[in-house]
């Protein structure tokens, strides 16, 4: 029984460039934040802002282009949708409290933790590309609990964890994207 990766995966093989694309947006905005830990919330909130709108774009992408069923793309456009939203309300007001700003944060990683690993677990078992959304959604759902359940002294790291974060998971993302584009390394 030979099924293609598209029936598992947000995007068919031919559209592998979109979760690289993200993974390197990712990448991009985690050595941003690294590279400038003193930036200001205000400007945090900006940076932020835009990667989360630009995530979410490209999670509604790669729905509308995902060729499984209405369930499975109902997934992906939930959390683009909340992608864009959370990527709007940070940048259009980014004068928003600090510990605001970092349970949005907190919230918007939980969720897209949750999304990556129940799309993880409806993925093939027989690819070893699952387990990279896995440790996506696991890496979101622990930032998104440590910003949520001490946020006070998280806005103390916010700025580092945020950019580790990002880093990390560019960096899933980019394999990923690059594994997708052969289906015959996606399955070794």
């Amino acid at each position: 029984m030979s099924e293609t990766l598209s029936q598992f995966f947000p995007i068919d093989e031919k559209h592998w460039w979109q979760i690289a694309v993200r993974g390197f947006i990712a990448l991009i905005f985690g050595v941003l934040v690294l590279a400038w830990p003193g930036v200001s919330m205000f400007i945090f909130a900006i940076i932020f802002g835009a990667f989360a709108f630009a995530d979410g774009v490209l999670t509604l992408v790669a729905g509308i282009n995902y060729k499984a069923g209405a369930r499975q793309r109902a997934w992906l456009f939930v959390r683009g949708i909340c992608g864009i939203i959370v990527g709007l309300v940070t940048f259009f007001w980014p004068a928003v409290t600090e510990i605001a700003l970092v349970l949005l944060i907190g919230a918007w990683a939980l969720v897209t933790g949750v999304f990556e690993l129940n799309f993880a677990f409806r993925s093939v078992e027989g690819t070893s590309t699952r387990w990279l959304f896995a440790v996506s959604g696991i890496l979101s759902i622990i930032l998104g609990v440590i910003l949520l359940v001490r946020p006070i002294a998280a806005m103390l790291a916010v700025v580092w964890a945020i950019g580790a974060y990002a880093v990390i998971a560019g960096v899933v993302l980019i394999i990923l994207g690059f594994r997708l584009r052969s289906p015959k390394a996606a399955k070794k």
